[in-house]
């Protein structure tokens, strides 16, 4: 069967547009974060997943170039081995870092934010799981004189199976998290369908798995590097939407000092979005459950969960 072949101007073309994408919304965030004194484990897992993913955008082109350009047989398998580690790590960097957002968000002591710790490991685990199963594979049928690493069925079974389970939990475990906060309906449904976004990656995850299974190297390839730019944009998506949300309704924010309904426990969260007045986020532990005092709308500490985003 004639397998397509995109040439390697179209390759270039599409998978650096998208990368180029994901590192304006990386850089964004991380400036926007470090404008606001707020960077957190999430947003350096984000800047680790980044630079992994340009070194394994720049392994494709060295892997995929025309013969005339092709460097050493070391630099070439070098570079063989560079795009299986870094793409494999930088897709689970980027779930790690959707993981400590939920982390971040969730209140101490919560129950969701003791699933999302446990998830966080779980998901460090699967990552190494997925590299040692690719180490073995592609060193068992390592050929100096092929650009390819033939993985086979069992790794795109595996693939498939953890992208499956991690793509549904990073969507089941915001769903979860948006029924222990009280926010205004509108404020829920946008982080709602930020988060849902994950569905787009994990659709270009069953086309890349299918070309694996194939084992058309070229499109396996092109394919992957789409699957990771969509992944670091989804990363980034809901700070960056939550920026532009606070920008656009700043004014109907700053005025909308409304409390939550208060819990079983007397505890309640704020939904006030104040750009200069709420404190920065070095850490989840500074996210405050405050009581109300008596005869007082007001808490004596409190962080609004947009702006912590």
């Amino acid at each position: 069967m004639t397998q397509l072949r995109p040439s390697l101007t179209a390759l270039q073309v599409t998978v650096t547009t998208f990368h180029g994408l994901a590192f304006i919304a990386t850089t964004f965030r991380l400036a926007y974060r470090q404008s606001r004194h707020q960077l957190w484990w999430d947003d350096a897992l984000t800047a680790a997943a980044m630079i992994t993913g340009v070194i394994s955008l720049v392994s494709v082109w060295l892997v995929l170039a025309p013969q005339t350009f092709r460097e050493t047989d070391e630099v070439r398998t070098a570079a063989r081995w560079s795009m299986i580690f870094c793409f494999t790590a930088s897709l689970w960097l980027t779930r790690l870092s959707i993981v400590f957002s939920i982390i971040r968000l969730a209140p101490r002591g919560d129950r969701m934010r003791k699933i999302a710790q446990w998830a966080a490991i779980i998901f460090a685990g699967l990552c190494v799981m997925m590299l040692a199963q690719k180490t073995y594979f592609c060193a068992r049928s390592f050929d100096p004189d092929r650009i390819d690493c033939v993985l086979g069925r069992s790794v795109a079974a595996t693939q498939f199976a953890t992208d499956a389970v991690s793509d549904l939990a990073l969507v089941l475990m915001p769903i979860r998290l948006l029924r222990e906060i009280h926010l205004p309906k509108s404020q829920r449904i946008l982080i709602l369908s930020v988060f849902s976004t994950g569905i787009v990656v994990s659709l270009a995850s069953i086309i890349h798995v299918i070309f694996v299974v194939q084992t058309d190297v070229y499109m396996q390839s092109i394919t992957a590097q789409v699957e990771l730019a969509l992944s670091l944009i989804v990363c980034n998506l809901l700070v960056i939407v939550t920026c532009i949300y606070n920008v656009l309704r700043r004014e109907d924010l700053d005025a909308d000092h409304r409390l939550s309904t208060p819990t079983q426990t007397g505890l309640c969260f704020t939904t006030v979005v104040d750009m200069n007045q709420t404190n920065s986020w070095s850490c989840p532990e500074e996210f405050a459950l405050a009581r109300p005092a008596a005869g007082k709308r007001d808490f004596d500490r409190c962080h609004s969960f947009t702006a912590a985003l």
